[in-house]
């Protein structure tokens, strides 16, 4: 209770008025007190953003990743694309073939 402002209460009698020092001491006090609080909060809130982002970057990497798996895993399974069409074009194999 010390930190708390206690013996600046304690140390005047009961019947006195709290003087305009003392007062001045236990806002500043308050003041500490709630700015500690707040940046309590703001560290814990920063660290909850950092995390949050973490595991999206994470969860976009493996979505990447899934897709590019699925993407080369239907080519795989295709057929492929048969050799006569590949070695010899229709256009300049027509016009062998009509002279």
């Amino acid at each position: 209770m010390w930190s708390l402002g206690e013996p600046l209460l304690i140390s005047r009698t009961p019947g006195q008025a709290i003087d305009a020092a003392t007062l001045f001491d236990l806002v500043k006090l308050a003041f500490g007190a709630v700015a500690g609080a707040g940046a309590l909060v703001a560290l814990v809130v920063d660290y909850r953003r950092q995390r949050v982002d973490e595991d999206g970057a994470l969860r976009d990497a493996t979505r990447l990743h899934t897709e590019r798996f699925t993407t080369a895993e239907s080519q795989r399974a295709s057929p492929p694309p048969s050799p006569s069409s590949a070695t010899h074009p229709q256009p300049y194999a027509s016009a062998v073939f009509t002279h």
